[in-house]
């Protein structure tokens, strides 16, 4: 799922709902983008809407890294 995307909306939506959020950044994917003919880095994207998910969610959790058994115990 694209962050800027999907992860966006749904992150967003549920937040609006009252659910509790964890979002996994390495989770999520994205493309570079372009604006006014520039090139905009998938990586700079990324990091942008992370943060900006991070503020509106203030207290959600956005982690970094998982790992494998973190993953098989939720």
């Amino acid at each position: 799922m694209m962050t800027h995307m999907c992860v966006d909306g749904t992150v967003r939506a549920a937040k609006d709902l009252g659910y509790t959020i964890t979002l996994i950044g390495d989770a999520c994917a994205i493309k570079d983008l372009e604006l006014n003919r520039q090139v905009v880095s998938a990586r700079e994207v990324q990091q942008s809407f992370l943060a900006v998910l991070n503020y509106v969610l203030f207290n959600s959790n956005i982690n970094k890294r998982i790992s494998w058994t973190e993953i098989s115990t939720i």
